[in-house]
């Protein structure tokens, strides 16, 4: 976890590395312990195909639930991640009457592109199709991704092999995406591999005329994924004439960027409160 984050946590007196069992906790295991679960109920582990790891969870508001569902999909370099890791995004916007469903997707190398976001529009489709008494809309989706998380949402409403339906998806939240998508590195490439137009799993390639609007935040300080890429999605999405906002966030990194959605650490940063303002602003334009 970068540096800030630590420092943040220690002035308050949070350790965020300790050892219990002879077991680490994570950095995430942090940000949920500050959550607050008395914003949402929970239906965990509600599955949406036939293997394990397509499972998904489901938030919803206590009170004041405004009809609107957002479908978060975390990063890990396409490697790690569990839908388990991210309690604190939805403790963070079931607060604001959002419901929250976080799916789990195979991972590399148990398989590689296309299967990791195929996965996660088989989930789109199940809460599409399947009735899961969900009191919010489940014909359109509002998605947000972190990293990889980030990429496979921006595949989704950007490649024409995912987004048929341009009722679908009605806002795209980008968090320090890939979206240019190096696939020369061998960490890109060991996982699409035999890809033989690098172009087709670039976002910024592939922006079809119903691609919703769109908002991308990076870190100016992310050492992990270049802010470039946000930049040149940003151009591109406006270059297609695009409804599009990029937010850049100085010195923030790339882990610490996700630190500021939890709602006790929000002063971290301005990603919640830039996540809020998009959404309200989609919310007026009903």
């Amino acid at each position: 976890m970068p540096s800030k984050f630590v420092n943040v946590l220690v002035s308050l007196g949070v350790v965020t590395t300790v050892l219990v069992a002879c077991q680490v906790i994570k950095p995430v295991d942090v940000l949920n312990a500050v959550a607050t679960d008395s914003t949402y109920s929970l239906r965990k582990d509600i599955s949406f195909g036939p293997l394990d790891r397509l499972k998904l969870d489901i938030y919803e508001p206590t009170e004041g639930a405004n009809g609107e569902t957002v479908i978060f999909i975390y990063g890990g370099a396409w490697r790690m991640g569990s839908k388990d890791d991210y309690e604190f995004v939805a403790q963070s916007l079931t607060e604001e009457g959002y419901t929250v469903v976080i799916p789990d997707y195979r991972l590399y190398p148990m398989v590689q592109y296309p299967a990791i976001i195929d996965d996660v529009a088989l989930a789109i489709e199940f809460l599409k199709t399947e009735n899961l008494g969900i009191t919010s809309n489940t014909n359109e989706f509002i998605l947000i991704g972190h990293s990889s998380g980030a990429h496979a949402a921006a595949m989704l409403t950007s490649k024409a092999r995912y987004y048929r339906d341009d009722s679908t998806v009605k806002a795209l939240i980008g968090i320090s995406g890939p979206y240019d998508l190096p696939i020369e590195l061998e960490e890109v490439a060991d996982v699409f591999p035999n890809v033989e137009n690098p172009d087709s799993v670039k976002p910024i390639r592939n922006i079809t005329l119903s691609h919703p609007r769109t908002l991308l935040i990076h870190g100016t300080g992310d050492d992990r994924v270049d802010v470039l890429h946000s930049r040149r999605y940003y151009r591109a999405l406006v270059a297609n004439n695009v409804p599009a906002t990029l937010e850049l966030l100085k010195d923030v990194g790339h882990t610490d960027i996700m630190a500021g959605v939890a709602t006790p650490l929000s002063f971290l940063n301005d990603t919640r409160s830039a996540i809020l303002a998009f959404l309200d602003t989609q919310d007026q334009e009903r």
